[in-house]
């Protein structure tokens, strides 16, 4: 069976805060996708790597505002 091998593409944001106790807490999330032929638009054309980061900085940005 042939195994095939998708690059990640997408971003990573950290947040950085403090607990109840006052000790330095981080969560670290990784946002991505990878480029496959079965990544695609609602059009059905293959999603491209810059539409794939503008998507994956979106949700980045709404976990951080969180």
């Amino acid at each position: 069976m042939t195994r095939y091998a998708f690059d990640y593409v997408g971003v990573k944001g950290v947040k950085k805060y403090r607990d109840a106790a006052g000790k330095t807490r981080q969560e670290t999330r990784h946002f991505r996708q990878t480029l496959n032929p079965f990544n695609t638009n609602a059009d059905g054309s293959l999603k491209t790597r810059q539409q794939i980061l503008a998507e994956e900085t979106i949700k980045r940005d709404a976990w951080l505002a969180e």
